[in-house]
């Protein structure tokens, strides 16, 4: 999910921590525990220091360890704690509950979209994506935007007010999932369907014996097919493959396809992960140059 949706959900969070009297009733514990949402909302994303160490660290690590079982206890006593530092007059346990909800809440929604996490990490080693809601999704997004001006400029108590919200946002989650299942239905068993921002259009992954992916769209009950990407079969794909950059990309996505172009240097190595397509585009992915000895020259990762 987006920095600005999880902002908007640890704002939300602390309306929703109005439920609590010992909140509902101490403006200085009030924000204490919006301190505590907001931060417990951008931890487990403070991986983005990775970025430092390169984009192929980062692809390989975002949203992995920092995203896992034993990350929450850890980002919760972390968050909780240097609250309490500075807010030493509100209850450590309740900056710890509400800390631990910020945490819990900001990997739980990450599982649903594409992207996914290691969520289940050390237990379960791979990836979970359920491919229930985009990235971005405008409706979570909205939904808090609008229920946060209510709250402050309409002057409404927020108890109530969050708990409708809530209410409609897990029922939300049902109606999506619900959603995704109807579509599966009636595609075949192995295709992958991806969310889009259109709640009446999926993106569908078919991928073929020959390791081809078919890509398509799903619209209004009916499926169309708008393009096929083929893995080429070239010596400069499997030299690419010792890159940092690829190896990344290859151990964060199992939709990954490789194409070759000859250049002037030697070759040119297109990876693209097929989960995220924009229009006939494919613009996540791992370039690679070689020389006409496969000797690697560049390569890099990125969107674009």
């Amino acid at each position: 999910m987006d920095t600005l949706t999880h902002v908007a959900l640890g704002l939300g969070l602390a309306g929703l921590a109005h439920i609590d009297p010992v909140v509902a009733n101490n403006p200085e514990v009030a924000t204490a525990v919006m301190a505590c949402t907001l931060i417990a909302q951008q931890a487990p994303d403070s991986d983005l220091v990775l970025r430092i160490g390169g984009n192929a660290l980062y692809t390989r690590e975002h949203r992995g360890t920092s995203h896992s079982l034993p990350a929450i206890p850890l980002w919760t006593f972390l968050t909780a704690g240097i609250v309490h530092w500075f807010n030493p007059e509100a209850p450590f346990l309740t900056l710890l509950l509400w800390s631990f909800i910020g945490v819990f809440v900001h990997i739980l929604s990450d599982v649903f979209n594409s992207y996914g996490t290691k969520a289940l990490w050390p237990v379960h080693k791979k990836w979970i994506h359920l491919h229930v809601i985009p990235i971005f999704d405008p409706f979570l997004f909205a939904t808090h935007v609008i229920t946060l001006i209510l709250w402050k400029a309409g002057n409404l108590p927020p108890a109530p007010l969050f708990m409708g919200l809530y209410l409609i946002i897990v029922g939300y989650y049902a109606w999506r999932c619900l959603e995704r299942a109807d579509v599966s239905r009636k595609l075949e068993k192995s295709d992958t369907i991806i969310p889009t921002f259109s709640w009446t259009i999926w993106n569908v992954i078919r991928k073929r014996e020959d390791g081809s992916y078919q890509l398509g769209e799903w619209r209004n009950g009916e499926l169309e097919w708008q393009m096929k990407v083929a893995n080429d079969h070239h010596p400069a794909i499997e030299a690419s493959k010792t890159t940092r950059e690829v190896s990344a990309l290859l151990h964060f996505s199992i939709y990954s396809c490789a194409t070759v172009q000859e250049i002037e240097q030697g070759y040119r190595v297109r990876w693209s992960d097929v989960r995220f397509r924009f229009k006939y585009r494919l613009p996540f992915g791992a370039t690679v140059v070689l020389d006409k000895d496969f000797n690697i020259i560049k390569s890099k990762i990125s969107w674009g």
